[in-house]
């Protein structure tokens, strides 16, 4: 990455983004601690403040490692000086929440995955994906080579795509969890100035094309390639990261104070949730209101829970709630136990 800054790209912004991602790895001298996700197939993996340890629905405890050994989450009295950097590699059809601070971070070889980073410090890359979905606040991001992903960014620097990438797509930052606010100080990430999501550097072959919900400040004109361009705001919706910690643990009072989206949402996007959001409450409206007789009331209810049911296991997210709930179990025996 570091022949970036070598190269000549027109606009002044342009070069000092591409030359600000360094050529880093995990393993690099003065990574002294590291989370290591390897392998993850079909399963959830979790890293909560709160949580004793890094916790994975299936128990196989072989795909997940820390350097230290047991590295205490984030939080924890136990938790080292160091913040450690993360490593995710060759991981399939899993949904995986870092919800902590990071030095950097590496995603290789996913396939049709969901992965959320609570906040990157330095940079974050990703290369060889395929269909993953990342939701992240970092300073900076390199992509290389992936197909099919979609970014989530709140992000202060210009991202950049390296090599052949392809229907990849960039997207307001659309998460939030309890310590997500703690975790940007942690990381000296400002939400305010982390505006540079859908400001694209592109090395390789690009055209000029007219996108009408950039920020960017050149009547709506971005330079960005085939392989990549910006969702619609009609295809964005929020992500829910479903954990809620304890309110009886006194000590992370102060930092579980995170209610909403800290970073900026541009204004199409959200009028396309509010319509969402209407469409809603005009059905619910429309429920409420009929003159339906109380068997009619019943069957429809019924009808759209077994929608909901069926939508559930076509989409894959039935699985993920049984995972959750297995690794809340965990969690509670082990709080026991202790």
């Amino acid at each position: 990455v570091q022949a970036i800054a070598a190269l000549t790209l027109v606009g002044d912004d342009v070069k000092a983004s591409a030359s600000a991602v360094p050529d880093f790895s995990v393993n690099a001298e003065g990574a002294k601690t590291l989370v290591a996700i390897d392998g993850a197939y079909r399963t959830t993996v979790v890293r909560n403040q709160g949580m004793r340890d890094t916790r994975i629905a299936s128990g196989l405890n072989a795909c997940c490692s820390t350097t230290p050994k047991n590295l205490p989450v984030f939080g924890s009295p136990r938790y080292a000086s160091s913040t450690p950097c993360a490593e995710i590699t060759s991981c399939s059809d899993s949904v995986i929440y870092l919800l902590e601070p990071y030095h950097y971070v590496s995603i290789s070889g996913g396939v049709d995955c969901t992965i959320v980073v609570g906040a990157c410090a330095r940079s974050l890359r990703m290369e060889q994906c395929e269909r993953v979905t990342l939701m992240c606040a970092t300073k900076r991001i390199a992509v290389r080579s992936c197909f099919e992903c979609t970014f989530h960014l709140g992000i202060a620097n210009q991202p950049v795509f390296i090599g052949d990438n392809r229907k990849c797509m960039l997207a307001p930052y659309n998460t939030y969890y309890e310590h997500l606010l703690e975790h940007l100080s942690a990381a000296r990430i400002d939400p305010s100035m982390c505006n540079a999501w859908d400001r694209p550097v592109i090395i390789g072959a690009d055209v000029t094309i007219k996108d009408q919900q950039s920020t960017w400040k050149q009547s709506g004109v971005v330079r960005i390639s085939s392989g990549v361009s910006l969702i619609s705001p009609d295809a964005f919706t929020p992500f829910i990261v479903p954990f809620r910690e304890s309110a009886s643990r006194e000590d992370d009072a102060v930092g579980a104070t995170t209610q909403a989206n800290p970073f900026e949402t541009p204004p199409s996007y959200v009028a396309a949730l509010d319509v969402k959001m209407q469409r809603v409450n005009d059905i619910r409206t429309r429920v409420r209101d009929s003159s339906l007789s109380d068997i009619k009331r019943s069957e429809l209810q019924g009808a759209i829970q077994a929608h909901f049911k069926e939508w559930l296991g076509a989409s894959g997210n039935s699985r993920q709630i049984f995972d959750l709930s297995a690794i809340e179990r965990d969690e509670m025996r082990a709080a026991n136990s202790g």
